[in-house]
């Protein structure tokens, strides 16, 4: 293994990752916002 992009699990969340940014690109901008406001009163 010459770096972490040779990991699987590394790979799949970043995949999941460019998913979950398609998809709230869809999202109405009201809505946007609402999620990245709401995520980040989670964390």
């Amino acid at each position: 293994m010459k770096s972490y992009k040779d990991l699987d699990t590394y790979n799949l969340a970043f995949q999941y990752a460019l998913e979950v940014h398609k998809v709230s690109m869809k999202l109405p901008k009201f809505e946007n916002r609402e999620v990245r406001f709401g995520d980040l009163q989670k964390a």
